[in-house]
C-alpha cells in the first residue's frame, strides 16, 4: 500500500509527474522495441557458415549483399507488389464502405460495424483455411461457377497469387475501414452543405471537400494494410504454396530451416525499410499536392 501510494503520488501528484510519466513511457519504449532493434541489427552482422553462426569480431555486411542476387530481390520484389496490389483493393473497397458506414443511420451503423468486426474474432489461421476449402479445385467458386455454366472446367484458384490476394484483402479489410470511417466522421455535415450550397454538384463535393478531408484516414489504413501485407505469413504459406517465396516466407525458412539467423535479421531490416519508403512516398506526395493546392488558392 505504502509503495503504491508513493508511485502514484510520484507519476500523477509530484512535482515531475509529468518527467515521470515521460520517462516510463521512454523506459517502456526502449525495453520493448529499441533494445530488440539494436540486438537484432547485430546479430545481422554476424557471420554464418556451414557449422553455425560466428558472432562476428568485425561488422560484416554480407547478409545485407545476398539481397543484390536474382532470387533474393526477386522475392523483394514480389512482396511489393503484393503489399501495394492488396492495399489498392482494400481501399478501392473499403473506402466507399467507410463512406456508407458513416453516413447511415445509428442502429444501421453499428450492425455494420459488429459485421467488420466479426472475422476479428477468428483466428487468422482459422479463415484462411476455410478460404483453401473455398478456393480448392473442388470448392465453392468453381461448383457455382460449373453450376451456372460460365466454365467448362475449374479453375485453378489455390497456389496462386491470386489466392494470397483474397485472403490478404479478407483479412485486413477492416484495418482499411476503420481509419478511413474515423476520418469521414470527423467531416461535418455542414462543410458538405456549404459546398453544395455554393453550387457544388456531389462529385465536386466529394472531390473538393469530402476525399481531403478524409486523407489521414486513408494514410492511416494504408500505413496498417501494407506493413500487415508484406509481413503476413500465414496466407502466403498456405494459399501461396511451397513454391510461393515472399519475405515472411523466405525468414521462417532461414529461422527454421537452415539456422541462418543472422540473415534472418537482416531480411527483418530490410523488410522494414520497405514498409518504411512504401509509408513515406504516399505521406510525401499528398503533402506536395495539399501544398501546390493551398499555393494555388493564394493565388
Amino acid at each position: 500500500m505504502a509503495f503504491r501510494n508513493a508511485l502514484n503520488a510520484f507519476l500523477f501528484r509530484g512535482k515531475y509527474s509529468l518527467w515521470a510519466q515521460m520517462g516510463l513511457a521512454l523506459l517502456i519504449m526502449l525495453l520493448l522495441f529499441i533494445v530488440p532493434l539494436v540486438w537484432l541489427f547485430v546479430v545481422s552482422l554476424w557471420e554464418y557458415n556451414s557449422s553455425g553462426v560466428l558472432a562476428a569480431t568485425r561488422p560484416v555486411l554480407e547478409n545485407y549483399g545476398k539481397f543484390f542476387t536474382p532470387f533474393y530481390s526477386a522475392v523483394a520484389f514480389r512482396t511489393v507488389r503484393l503489399g501495394l496490389l492488396t492495399t489498392t483493393i482494400a481501399l478501392l473497397l473499403g473506402y466507399p464502405l467507410a463512406y456508407i458506414l458513416s453516413r447511415s443511420r445509428i442502429r444501421y451503423k453499428n450492425i455494420i460495424i459488429f459485421i467488420l468486426l466479426t472475422p476479428l474474432f477468428v483466428s487468422v489461421t482459422v479463415r484462411v483455411f476455410g478460404w483453401e476449402i473455398i478456393l480448392e479445385h473442388s470448392g465453392l467458386i468453381n461448383y457455382l461457377l460449373t453450376s451456372a455454366g460460365l466454365i467448362a472446367e475449374p479453375i485453378k484458384f489455390l497456389r496462386t497469387p491470386v489466392a494470397v490476394v483474397i485472403g490478404l484483402v479478407n483479412s485486413q479489410l477492416t484495418f482499411m475501414v476503420m481509419p478511413i470511417f474515423s476520418a469521414l466522421e470527423s467531416i461535418k455535415p455542414s462543410q458538405e452543405e456549404a459546398a453544395q450550397t455554393l453550387g457544388a454538384n456531389p462529385v465536386i463535393t466529394w472531390f473538393r471537400i469530402t476525399l481531403p478531408l478524409s486523407i489521414p484516414g486513408v494514410l492511416a489504413g494504408w500505413t496498417l494494410v501494407f506493413m500487415m501485407s508484406i509481413a503476413s505469413y500465414v496466407q502466403p504459406a498456405v494459399l501461396g504454396g511451397a513454391n510461393y517465396f515472399v519475405m515472411s516466407t523466405v525468414l521462417r525458412s532461414q529461422i527454421h530451416g537452415t539456422l541462418n539467423w543472422p540473415f534472418a535479421a537482416a531480411c527483418g531490416f530490410v523488410l522494414l525499410a520497405i514498409g518504411l519508403i512504401a509509408i513515406y512516398i504516399p505521406t510525401w506526395l499528398v503533402r506536395k499536392t495539399i501544398g501546390a493546392n493551398l499555393e494555388r488558392g493564394e493565388e
